[in-house]
């Protein structure tokens, strides 16, 4: 269970190198992941303006062969660029990879700095925007009803401690623009990586977190609930023995 504290002041800025390293090692689970993410970081530092263009991929929905995969490239001109991808768990959601391709690319930039991120996700652009000019931390706290609002919270957090100035930007899909083209292979071949894992209960603002059967629950609570007693539901109405016929082919509406 996740309960959020009432936000508190930041501690003093600590030097760049330190704070982002800092960052990573909390937020981030495996260690190879922390190593690979900290040395991009640490090529990041010089810039005062950072473009990522980001996407996320989800393959085999509904399946048991279900994979999600993130990608992001930054967009420097007459230079080499940097690349990410990685394979992700949990909930399933073509939106969840999208947001936590924003949320890797962010974890790598250093204090201060203007990060524009191009994204096909018009849910994400949409959804930042609406939470970027929310003031009020109660405001904030109903927004909790909205999925994936852990990994927002994480967002917002890395936004907050590093002092970055954040633009979500909405392009097209498969539309041959260049960036965007290498983040789409980046997040399909991310998919058949090692999986990536982001450490919710480590934000700063909650203090316990609610989970099923040890896995974190992203999605809101009380619709979380409806789901599980409509399945509970479900389940006793076709094992009930007023509908044995019922139950002969049950497996075909799996």
């Amino acid at each position: 269970m996740l309960i959020k504290h009432s936000t508190q002041p930041q501690p003093e800025s600590e030097p760049n190198h330190s704070l982002f390293q800092q960052l990573i090692s909390k937020f981030i689970v495996q260690g190879s992941y922390q190593s690979k993410l900290a040395t991009l970081a640490s090529q990041l530092t010089d810039y005062n303006t950072v473009n990522f263009y980001t996407d996320g991929s989800l393959s085999h929905g509904g399946t048991t062969r279900m994979t999600m995969g993130i990608g992001w490239t930054t967009a420097f001109d007459n230079m080499a660029n940097l690349t990410f991808h990685a394979v992700i768990s949990g909930n399933p959601s073509s939106t969840k990879a999208e947001i936590i391709a924003i949320l890797i690319a962010i974890i790598t930039c250093p204090a201060h700095v203007t990060i524009n991120i191009y994204t096909d996700s018009q849910y994400c652009v949409d959804h930042f925007d609406q939470l970027k000019y929310t003031s009020s931390d109660t405001l904030r706290y109903k927004n909790s009803l909205y999925p994936n609002y852990l990994h927002w919270d994480i967002i917002f957090e890395l936004i907050s401690t590093l002092s970055l100035h954040v633009s979500l930007f909405k392009i097209q899909g498969h539309s041959n623009i260049h960036f965007n083209d290498i983040a789409d292979n980046l997040a399909n071949t991310g998919r058949h990586l090692h999986i990536l894992n982001t450490y919710v209960p480590q934000l700063t603002d909650w203090y316990c977190h609610f989970s099923w059967s040890d896995c974190l629950i992203e999605q809101p609570f009380c619709p979380f609930l409806k789901n599980i007693f409509k399945a509970y539901n479900f389940d006793h109405w076709t094992t009930n023995f007023s509908n044995i016929r019922l139950r002969a082919i049950q497996h075909l509406i799996h």
